[in-house]
């Protein structure tokens, strides 16, 4: 209460000031307004000396905390001073070599940390009789296991291609899976293509006419699932039996197959949403439809099983799964590096490992 009594002779005096400055009678306010006058003022006084108080304490507070972090910092600059002096004393070529090996270790770092690990299995689609089991077979183990055979049931395997079987170092396998073409076995297709790092679609060159329309459908439903173009798979459509001197080229055949995609875009339209749930649409309104309209990469290349060239197709596989860049250290030594930083690497000499 002295609080009040202080204020409340206070709030007097100056009323009694201000009244006699007006040279009128003084009345003493009574008991009841001054005490009201001093709950008013302590209620807004008290408070703000309150807070100054706290604030006050706080800067007390950490006025300590920097003068105990005095010492370690007066280390700290010690340390960088030592540092500078070692550093000035070095020649100047070893200081860029040690730059240049601190950056590109936390580079290679980085790109192992962050990067995505990459499926191995490539999906080899297609109509039946389109030659995908020979090509299977080719890429196994060099041969057509006895001639073409129609699949009923998925071929699968892991294994380094054939071609590279003999190369020194280490290589990374390959999980191809054969579907077969069989309409009522091509939903299994669904069953693989989540794992799938790359989809192989093989197409008869030799008798494609007569089935350019079924193998378009079947390709266009592989380029409108959800998984494919989420995911972005990349396509090779494959252009099979080339070696026969009446096989259609691969240019023939991608320029009919665009055709009848875009075909199959405007009947596609008008289907229910309920039919289309889990599909994409392909292509550019208004524009006749291109494979390089795909949301996915789509190339097309020409093989023949029963021949065993394979080449282009061998290259698609190593491109998606071990991501295409292969290194040549010498001419005996062969290194397939899983990323562009990784391959400059080895080729400049600051990595010396396989991968």
């Amino acid at each position: 209460m002295d609080h009040k009594v202080k204020a409340s002779n206070l709030l007097f005096s100056t009323y009694s000031e201000n009244r006699a400055s007006r040279r009128k009678p003084l009345k003493r306010p009574s008991p009841l307004s001054l005490s009201l006058v001093a709950d008013l003022q302590c209620k807004t006084v008290w408070p703000t000396f309150c807070y100054t108080e706290l604030m006050d304490q706080w800067a007390h507070q950490l006025d300590q905390w920097v003068h105990q972090l005095e010492p370690w910092m007066h280390q700290v600059k010690q340390w960088i001073h030592q540092l500078d002096q070692q550093i000035r004393q070095q020649p100047a070529e070893q200081l860029y070599v040690a730059l240049a090996v601190l950056f590109l270790t936390s580079l290679f770092l980085l790109f192992r940390v962050f990067k995505r690990t990459k499926s191995n299995t490539i999906v080899l689609a297609g109509l039946s009789g389109s030659g995908k089991t020979i090509l299977f077979y080719q890429l196994r183990d060099g041969t057509t296991h006895q001639g073409t055979v129609t699949s009923m049931e998925p071929n699968e395997g892991s294994f380094v291609l054939h071609s590279e079987s003999e190369k020194p170092g280490k290589i990374k396998p390959v999980h191809i899976m054969d579907v077969p073409g069989h309409s009522r076995l091509r939903p299994k297709l669904d069953e693989f293509l989540p794992q799938a790092c790359g989809i192989i679609f093989v197409v008869d060159a030799l008798d494609f006419l007569p089935n350019c329309r079924a193998a378009a459908e079947y390709l266009y439903d592989i380029l409108t699932k959800a998984t494919v173009v989420k995911r972005k798979i990349p396509v090779l459509i494959v252009c099979n039996k080339t070696d026969k001197v009446s096989a259609h080229s691969k240019d023939f055949i991608r320029k009919q197959l665009e055709k009848e995609v875009d075909k199959l875009r405007a009947t596609r339209t008008g289907a229910s949403a309920a039919d289309i749930a889990d599909e994409f649409t392909l292509g550019v309104s208004g524009e006749a439809f291109v494979f390089s309209q795909c949301h996915n990469k789509v190339t097309i290349a020409e093989a023949s099983g029963l021949t065993g060239e394979t080449s282009q197709v061998e290259q698609f596989i190593r491109e998606h799964v071990v991501c295409g860049f292969r290194v040549f250290l010498n001419e005996h030594l062969v290194v397939y590096a899983s990323s562009k930083a990784e391959t400059w690497l080895v080729e400049s000499g600051s990595l010396n490992v396989v991968f």
